[in-house]
């Protein structure tokens, strides 16, 4: 007789794994993410061969009785921070827990072992896709990316004279591509995932995506990065998905937009997502979209908000020092709750000095700052402003007249965004 329900054990090990862990690490991929598709040695060889998921500190393992019964990716990267520094992140991904083993905390064990060890290592932030807000919020992670969706057609941008001076790129352009883009996210000066040496290395695949760049002669200003999506017969691609869309002038955002609104012949819809607050929509010489619906009379949907990154600190102090503070100057003592992490719950001066902050003791005289780890980590990334945080219950200041200082300390140009094809 067999059983699928497996009591609990004290004797569970979380551990990085080694190669030599492979095919249980495959065994427990195959059955968390089943799929008619699946194919073990694909996945093996993924493991094997990807630097991002390598097993050099990557992939935690929950272990039983010798059995490996669940996993936890942590891909060791980078991140720009608001004010354009960057500092370490790591981005977690793909947990796992054998169907016969859930229920038993597993999850939670990987999920709090990886949070101590990226605190040890001081490594400030902890990143991820927004899958499964509820759990993941259960341990500090908080909502701070979001986008603009948009789908319109070509016609409605208009047709800007330096749509003439664009280029096609292709892979000799890459080094050229990879310093418009990171030139354009430290510009941007908000909390971005920096793009891996991995991803670069694997970030044309020429069989599906086409590049642009902007101008068509001198150094890359702009590059917008699609895919045709749907073919509906020989002549006509149905929809343009933006994967990539990067203007470090005025010049280039016209060149790529002018050279959307040339693809009229080519496209019926043209998809892309922009951060929060972007003025693409003020360009459009009609607001009411091919698809929109009337929501009431007059009103027309013309978008979606997305949300698209998660983010939890792991570090404070390496947290705080790792960003700027829009030139301010001040003290503040920062009271945050961590349940999780009990090291995250000493209390901390900062003293701010043109935008820069140093930790040191609490100063008696400073406001004080209350909030848990989740509301911290919106603060800091610029997804929510402290005044509002404050508003909601989540944020409590001792002196309150300080709010507007402290709104403009932490301020950024928008949230957190991450292109479309972004792979890290």
């Amino acid at each position: 007789m067999t059983t699928s329900h497996v009591a609990v054990s004290d004797d569970v090990q979380i551990r990085y794994a080694t190669e030599e862990d492979l095919p249980g690490i495959v065994a427990v991929y195959g059955q968390s993410y089943p799929s008619p598709d699946f194919q073990a040695d694909w996945v093996s060889q993924r493991f094997r061969t990807n630097e991002r998921f390598g097993f050099a500190d990557s992939v935690i393992l929950a272990e039983m009785a010798g059995q490996i019964v669940g996993m936890l990716i942590v891909m060791p990267l980078e991140a720009f921070t608001p004010g354009g520094g960057l500092v370490p992140m790591h981005g977690v991904s793909t947990l796992a827990v054998s169907p016969v083993h859930r229920g038993l905390g597993l999850g939670s064990r990987l999920m709090r072992w990886s949070l101590q060890k990226a605190h040890d290592n001081g490594v400030p932030i902890i990143s991820g896709f927004p899958y499964e807000y509820r759990y993941y919020s259960r341990f500090g992670y908080a909502a701070v990316g979001r986008a603009e969706h948009y789908s319109f057609t070509p016609t409605i941008l208009p047709l800007f004279p330096e749509r003439r001076h664009v280029r096609l790129l292709n892979e000799d352009d890459i080094a050229e591509v990879q310093v418009c883009h990171e030139t354009y996210h430290r510009q941007r000066g908000t909390l971005s995932p920096r793009r891996s040496e991995t991803a670069w290395q694997t970030w044309w695949p020429w069989y599906r995506f086409q590049a642009i760049g902007y101008p068509a002669e001198g150094p890359l200003e702009g590059l917008l990065l699609y895919e045709y999506k749907s073919i509906t017969d020989q002549r006509l691609q149905h929809e343009a998905v933006i994967r990539d869309f990067v203007a470090l002038t005025p010049a280039a955002e016209r060149g790529l937009y002018g050279y959307l609104a040339g693809m009229a012949d080519q496209v019926r819809t043209i998809s892309m997502a922009v951060p929060v607050g972007d003025p693409l929509p003020m360009l459009w010489q009609e607001q009411r979209l091919a698809d929109s619906k009337s929501v009431r009379r007059g009103d027309y949907t013309t978008g979606e908000t997305l949300v698209n990154l998660f983010l939890r600190i792991t570090h404070v102090p390496a947290a705080m020092t790792g960003r700027t503070y829009n030139g301010q100057d001040g003290q503040l003592t920062l009271a945050c709750s961590d349940p999780d992490l009990a090291a995250n719950e000493q209390a901390l001066g900062l003293t701010f000095t043109a935008g820069v902050a140093t930790i040191g003791a609490p100063v008696s005289a400073a406001p004080v700052l209350v909030c848990d780890i989740h509301t911290l980590a919106q603060i800091w990334s610029g997804s929510l402003a402290p005044s509002v945080a404050a508003r909601w219950g989540t944020l409590e200041l001792s002196d309150e007249a300080l709010l507007p200082w402290l709104d403009a300390v932490f301020a950024t140009a928008s949230p957190p965004f991450i292109p479309d094809y972004d792979t890290f």
